[in-house]
């Protein structure tokens, strides 16, 4: 359970990826680039998932899912900050990390979490609470970022992603006796 809630802390922190491509757009990636800056992103994505899936079997799924929180709380950050044009194609692909390090790694999480016979459920009501909760994700993302800045809607989602971060440190070492190595 406290997964779930983690897990969609930080989904209320992450945006449409649109709102990525604007700031790109915002900080001088010319319009005809953006399909090249998100393949980037899709690209770091598609290299480094095996090896982070690779790297979970090692050290752990909560480790590496960790990781990929950081990463994320660190890229969003950084886009709050940094305006050059090469920042932010350095940024699209360290946001590819992130995407490796979580997509994957959380719904293998949530396979160990539950016994077999209540995966396809577990599957079922993890992508729910991350699929409602992308919605007002972004719509709170573009509030802030329409009312108060674009430095202030990224930090909103750093800052979330990090609280995300805490709840599911606590659920390491809370449950982990009962974390079975597959």
């Amino acid at each position: 359970m406290i997964f779930l809630v983690s897990s969609t802390i930080f989904t209320l922190g992450r945006s449409s990826e649109a709102f990525l491509l604007l700031r790109a757009k915002d900080a001088g990636v010319a319009l005809a680039l953006l399909p090249i800056i998100y393949f980037v992103y899709n690209i770091t994505f598609a290299l480094f998932s095996t090896p982070a899936g690779i790297l979970s079997d090692k050290i752990g799924r909560r480790n590496t899912f960790m990781v990929g929180m950081l990463i994320f709380s660190m890229t969003y950050f950084l886009f709050a900050r940094l305006h050059s044009v090469s920042a932010i194609w350095i940024l699209f692909a360290v946001y590819g990390f992130y995407s490796a390090f979580t997509e994957g790694i959380g719904r293998a999480i949530v396979a160990d979490l539950v016994e077999e016979k209540l995966r396809a459920t577990a599957f079922g009501i993890y992508n729910a609470f991350n699929g409602i909760a992308l919605l007002p994700a972004s719509l709170i993302f573009g509030f802030l970022w329409d009312k108060f800045g674009v430095a202030t809607a990224f930090n909103w989602g750093a800052g979330l992603a990090l609280a995300a971060f805490f709840v599911f440190l606590f659920l390491r070492f809370r449950y982990r006796p009962h974390y079975k190595v597959v």
